[in-house]
């Protein structure tokens, strides 16, 4: 999610036919039905392949254990929450830290230099 600056919903629901490896892109299905092209770096690709080793799932990367359907927001949430090192802000709420996560990306990729 902070690689690209995902939302949670957006994460929890990517297929593998979203992902652009030879380009480095993935292709995201946002609010509105809305479509985006986001920057896929290649350490972060390397990790997707290496979960999908995991499970191998023809649809989804994040699948639920009984593998039909995608994980569900709530599951991701719960997940981050969970996080030994997390901010101080998300002690007190903890679904604002998937929202952290991807201002803190966006910050990171508007940064100058």
């Amino acid at each position: 999610m902070y690689a690209c600056g995902l939302r949670i919903g957006e994460a929890a629901t990517l297929e593998i036919g979203t992902i652009d490896g030879d380009n480095g892109l993935l292709r995201i299905v946002g609010k509105g039905n809305k479509e985006r092209l986001v920057p896929l770096p290649e350490p972060m690709l390397l990790s997707l392949r290496r979960l999908w080793k995991t499970h191998k799932n023809p649809r989804w990367l994040f699948p639920t254990r009984a593998m039909t359907r995608p994980v569900g927001r709530g599951t991701l949430n719960r997940t981050f929450s969970a996080a030994p090192k997390r901010p101080v802000s998300v002690q007190r709420h903890p679904t604002a830290f998937g929202t952290d996560m991807r201002h803190g990306c966006l910050k990171t990729l508007l940064r100058p230099g």
